[in-house]
């Protein structure tokens, strides 16, 4: 439409003060389709670096009030132990290593309040691969521990196994 206007108004270039020939009479846009909300929230974290109108981690709200998970903000590091949690993952950074050439990977997961750093070495890293995919909601095992680096304390988790989050009904001797 604007388009179209700025077309219609021949000299409109000429009327950086003045009034322009071409008057919006009245406007209408064509009604388009609302998102699917999976897209929406992609977007809303691409470019405002958070989500705003909800969590991707929300439609699996009746499955994480069944089971106990531990929460990111919520883990304590006094001493090395086991965590449950879940998340979606970011920031996946592959490595390989010094000395023995093999291929392991560093990424971040965030649930509704937090964010952590996970580390999964080359051992765990060939079975887990085809889990850790940018965006991706996935349920986690391993141990907190502390990283000291640089002057900074960090928690992070040595991931010991991932699965989809949709699929933790099917884990064994899992408790609810």
């Amino acid at each position: 439409y604007a388009t179209r206007i700025a077309k219609e108004d021949e000299i409109q270039q000429m009327n950086l003060f003045g009034e322009a020939r071409a008057t919006i009479e009245s406007f209408t846009m064509e009604s388009m389709e609302e998102y699917k909300v999976e897209n929406l929230l992609k977007g809303e974290k691409e470019y405002l670096g958070f989500y705003f109108t909800g969590h991707p981690l929300d439609k699996y709200k009746e499955l994480l009030n069944v089971y106990e998970l531990d929460k990111l903000m919520e883990l304590k590091v006094d001493k090395p132990h086991h965590v449950r949690t879940c998340g979606i993952v970011g920031e996946i950074k592959k490595i390989i290593t010094k000395k023995n050439k093999e291929m392991m990977v560093v990424f971040t997961i965030e649930d509704h309040f937090s964010t952590m750093s996970c580390t999964v070495f080359p051992k765990e890293f060939e079975r887990l691969s085809n889990y850790i995919i940018e965006g991706q909601a996935i349920y986690l095992e391993g141990n907190v521990q502390l990283n000291y680096f640089n002057g900074n304390e960090e928690k992070k988790i040595i991931v010991r196994d991932i699965r989809y989050l949709e699929d933790i009904v099917e884990i064994p001797n899992f408790k609810v």
